[in-house]
């Protein structure tokens, strides 16, 4: 059969444009077209940050406490400018970590110049990377230099922010990253919790770490009933997440926030919850659970008391390291004051204060110090009272502050729960470094700031930066509008971003007014240019009059946003201070 010419035109055109048509769908749009890649260069990969040459001398370089800081470089004029970087990194172990994002939270890239900058967990080792460039992807880049970090000091929580893993989490907003995030204030979204069967809860410390206490926050120490504390639980600790030992075994708690000292090494730590709360409720709550490897400044160091109530149980007892020996391993007091002091020799930093009462020592609880203060002293003569406690029951008490002195003092005012007159502390540590640190500097001081409205022409959002909270309803930033937010420029020393560890925000309270005024729910975000911003604190039940929340984050602009203004239905929100401070 011959084919007409006619019809096989058409049929050669139905084929042309069939092929025409397919061509067209496959090629990919201008617009869809990935930017040019250039590799990080694979002689590099492999190193940690000590195998490049330092730099800590421009701005935004560090050092840093507890962070290494890479700068990356293009090598040729022709690759412009870095638009993007995606960086691999992996523990001295092995272990390969999420991939780091730059521009973001953990870096930036230095506008107008072929340089990027990322800030990442000390001692880790680089093993790969990519980079989108603006101009042509030749080559590669590199890694130009770096500056190591200021070793972490003794006190610092060795669990903050490490990557943690449950058996189940109650919510998406109660993962186990919120129990090592350094706040317990935030309400229920600031607590991990499980129903799961087994409740377990793991930290990777990261690398082998000495470890001489654990410090957990339970359901009280979060703001909810005690009778959410859980009961009985362990924590064991293992150098490799298979081979677990106990270190610490719990039956009976009752405590909202419960020390325990152990003498260990190990790079994992696992909380197991047997019995999660007092009642029959099968939830458990953590708020934190912190791991400290920390050095008792207080240690054998000179003491003196009021008095003591034999020969055995002077205060050097309560300085001596120990609390399991008896009668005669504390310091006993039915004098009329009921003091003791410690002499670390020279000025210190002073960061945690533990005090172990009676139970600690076997004796009845009811014997436990009911109520007493901690002062501090540069000269043993002008003390400045750093904490109060009025309705003590536990056994061991933990009490975070932030001072410099030379001298501790504790003074008893209630001894017992009963009319016993004796004091007993079998031990009072202290926790800290030696020698002074800087005073700590609040960044947002005096900077630029602006608001989305003000209550009246003397509570604009310059008061919130004005370093005074106690100057009266003038004194404060106040907002009636729908957005409610204030943002403040820290400014860019050097073209860098600016890396803030603490928040401070002092509310109605803090200045005078109502408690029922102070901010209930609030969150903080930074942004490195003011258009994209990302959250570093929620809080969705605060009650206090200052709350202050720990971040490990970059910028040069900080933005409040409150979306609950007050503990009642009073639609102002109001800030009288909002401080931002760097590592200390």
């Amino acid at each position: 059969m011959v084919i007409p010419m006619h019809v096989r035109d058409l049929f050669r055109l139905i084929v042309a444009l069939l092929i025409c048509m397919i061509g067209l769908s496959a090629a990919t749009p201008a617009w869809a077209q990935p930017s040019p890649q250039v590799p990080l260069w694979s002689e590099q990969a492999g190193r940690s940050a000590d195998g490049f040459p330092p730099n800590c001398q421009e701005p935004g370089n560090g050092p840093f406490v507890g962070l290494d800081v890479w700068t990356f470089r293009l090598p040729t004029p022709e690759q412009g400018e870095f638009k993007g970087l995606t960086l691999y990194f992996m523990t001295p172990e092995g272990q390969e970590l999420a991939p780091v994002i730059v521009p973001g939270p953990d870096g930036d890239i230095t506008q107008g110049t072929p340089q990027a900058r990322v800030r990442v967990q000390a001692g880790l080792q680089i093993i790969n990377g990519s980079a989108e460039v603006t101009g042509n992807p030749i080559g590669d880049f590199t890694v130009s230099q770096t500056c190591l970090a200021i070793p972490l000091t003794p006190d610092i929580n060795l669990a903050w922010n490490k990557p943690a893993i449950a058996d189940s989490q109650c919510a998406l907003s109660q993962g186990p990253e919120k129990a090592i995030n350094g706040s317990w204030t935030g309400g229920p979204s600031d607590r991990w919790c499980s129903t799961g069967a087994s409740k377990w809860l793991r930290v990777d410390l990261g690398s082998s770490t000495n470890i001489r206490q654990f410090v957990l926050r339970h359901a009280g120490a979060g703001g909810e009933p005690t009778s959410f504390n859980t009961r009985a639980f362990n924590i064991q600790m293992s150098a490799d997440s298979t081979t677990w030992t106990t270190a610490v075994t719990v039956t009976a708690n009752t405590a909202s926030v419960t020390t325990h000292d152990v003498t260990a090494t190990a790079r994992y730590v696992r909380l197991n919850i047997t019995t999660p709360t007092q009642t029959t409720d099968p939830s458990a709550r953590i708020y934190e659970l912190e791991v400290y490897g920390g050095v008792n400044l207080a240690l054998n160091k000179p003491t003196t008391a009021d008095s003591q109530c034999a020969l055995s149980q002077g205060p050097e007892k309560a300085v001596n390291g120990s609390s399991t020996g008896g009668l005669s391993d504390k310091w006993c007091s039915t004098g009329a004051s009921r003091w003791l002091r410690v002499d670390f020799g020279s000025s210190a930093t002073i960061r945690r204060v533990v005090v172990r009462h009676a139970g600690a020592g076997g004796e009845p609880t009811s014997f436990n110090t009911r109520a007493f203060n901690i002062q501090m002293s540069a000269d043993s003569t002008t003390w400045t009272t750093a904490v109060t406690v009025t309705a003590n029951t536990a056994s061991v008490t933990t009490h975070d502050v932030t001072a410099t002195a030379r001298y501790v003092r504790l003074n008893i005012t209630t001894p017992t729960q009963t009319t016993d007159p004796s004091a007993r502390i079998y031990e009072l540590e202290v926790y800290g470094q030696a020698g002074s640190l800087p005073p700590e500097v609040n960044l947002a001081l005096n900077k630029p700031a602006i608001a989305d409205s003000q209550c009246a022409l003397t509570q604009g959002p310059q008061k919130a930066v004005n370093g005074s909270s106690t100057g009266g309803a003038s004194d404060k930033w106040c907002s009636t509008g729908v957005g409610k937010w204030l943002r403040v420029d820290l400014g860019s020393p050097g073209g860098s971003l600016v890396n803030i560890r603490k928040f401070v925000l002092r509310h109605a309270g803090a200045g005078g007014e109502a408690t029922s005024f102070n901010t209930r729910a609030f969150n903080i975000q930074m942004s490195a240019d003011a258009i994209q911003w990302w959250t570093v604190v929620t809080v969705t039940a605060n009650t206090a009059n200052v709350s202050t929340h720990y971040v490990d984050a970059f910028g040069r602009y900080v933005r409040l946003n409150v979306t609950a203004p007050a503990q009642t239905t009073d639609p102002s929100a109001r800030i009288y201070e909002l401080e931002a401070y760097p590592p200390s």
